[in-house]
């Protein structure tokens, strides 16, 4: 093989050895031979005397291998981004890539607020339709700064997305 015309992204096939048979793509070369990508995931530098040239496919399968691997590394980088942006607790912007942070969605218990106030009858009696309007007479009732009962609330979570126009 001729090692000189072995580039970046070449396939390469290795014929001898423990990794025989399999096809890899060049991630770069040493004075001994090239570090391979191969299909499963494994990473290996190979002797040149070990390889020859990769018959030509459709590279379907090894975009697949590809495509799983960064895939993975992406889900990893974005957790780990993710618990960066919860510890600074509000959303990033870098380079042109946007992490927001979501609070998480609170349900309120209205009724407990409401009835903190005893409503009287008469008050209680414009927000009854069906059922009882708790947020609406809790609205009523409360003062400016009041804030219900949490009575649960979803995790908070980051998304992460290219900002458009910016690169």
């Amino acid at each position: 093989m001729d090692e000189t015309k072995v580039m970046y992204k070449d396939r390469l096939k290795v014929v001898s050895g423990e990794l025989a048979g399999q096809v890899g793509e060049v991630v770069y070369t040493a004075n001994v031979g090239p570090y391979l990508d191969f299909r499963n995931g494994t990473k290996a530098i190979c002797l040149w005397s070990d390889l020859e040239p990769a018959p030509p496919d459709s590279g379907l399968a090894f975009d697949l291998g590809q495509w799983k691997r960064v895939r993975q590394e992406l889900d990893e980088l974005e957790a780990r981004i993710g618990k960066q942006v919860l510890a600074l607790g509000k959303t990033q912007e870098v380079a042109g890539v946007r992490a927001t942070l979501n609070q998480g969605r609170r349900t309120y218990d209205y009724k407990a607020a409401a009835l903190e106030f005893n409503p009287g009858i008469r008050t209680l009696a414009r927000f009854i339709k069906r059922d009882v309007d708790w947020k609406g007479l809790w609205e009523v009732l409360k003062h400016p700064n009041d804030t219900p009962p949490v009575v649960n609330q979803s995790p908070a979570s980051v998304t992460i997305k290219m900002v458009e126009g910016k690169k």
